[in-house]
């Protein structure tokens, strides 16, 4: 798909970019799930460290506040 893309005589140099960023993205993303699936098998219960959850907590309410001002 890509060759294909980059064949084309269609004068768009972003769509090369995107592509390649986007069969990253698919890549990388079912790695982590794979290694997330296989780490659950190996090791049956997983424990939560509730500070740790506290603390990402305390990061991800205000991005979620903040984040809708900055992309416009």
């Amino acid at each position: 798909m890509i060759s294909a893309v980059m064949l084309t005589a269609a004068h768009n140099p972003t769509l090369g970019r995107d592509m390649m960023f986007s069969v990253l993205m698919i890549v990388l993303n079912g790695l982590v799930g794979l290694s997330l699936l296989l780490g659950g098998f190996g090791r049956v219960e997983q424990s939560f460290n509730l500070q740790g959850a506290n603390t990402f907590l305390a990061v991800l309410i205000p991005l979620t506040m903040l984040i809708p001002f900055f992309c416009c």
